[in-house]
């Protein structure tokens, strides 16, 4: 079967001449700009989604964190450990939260000011996720580049906390 297939019969305003355009349009387009291995794809290359409950935290830099994880599965309404599944600590196969990807000592995602200058509460710090023990359970994307090797990743926002004045 040819990678750019036609018809024979057409519906309604789909012709046969219309759709044979359309193909040609397509071929055109997928030769002249081929498809670059590398370039990021929703959902990428070798990713793979799985439930995972974040365990530990590790400080990277300002308001950014290593995490510790263990996968789990759902039974009915509650999630446990999987056994034999996947896990990582903060030293090996470690997870990164996007949302902290921008993350510094003024601003923390998502777009919250926590500099001297806002109104946000003295006191206060964000928190790093599962912070107070909770062990939050995340969706968690492995992402493996072209070359094989793989990074953990999950998009959680943080919450913030401390004593009021």
């Amino acid at each position: 079967m040819s990678k750019y297939p036609t018809i024979r019969q057409g519906i309604g305003s789909l012709t046969p001449q219309l759709w044979g355009r359309i193909m040609k349009m397509l071929q055109s387009y997928e030769s002249t700009y081929p498809r670059d291995e590398r370039q990021p794809q929703i959902p990428p290359a070798g990713a793979t989604r799985f439930l995972a409950k974040i365990t530990d935290n590790s400080l990277i830099s300002a308001n950014r964190y290593k995490y510790a994880w263990s996968e789990v599965e759902c039974d009915d309404t509650t999630f446990a450990t999987l056994s034999g599944g996947r896990s990582g600590t903060v030293a090996v196969d470690y997870a990164l939260n996007t949302i902290e990807s921008g993350n510094d000592t003024d601003v923390v995602g998502p777009s919250i000011d926590i500099s001297g200058d806002s109104d946000y509460p003295a006191g206060f710090d964000m928190q790093a996720v599962g912070e107070q023990g909770e062990e939050p359970v995340v969706i968690m994307h492995k992402i493996s580049d072209v070359d094989g090797n793989s990074a953990f990743f999950f998009s959680c926002s943080n919450a913030h906390d401390g004593a009021c004045p």
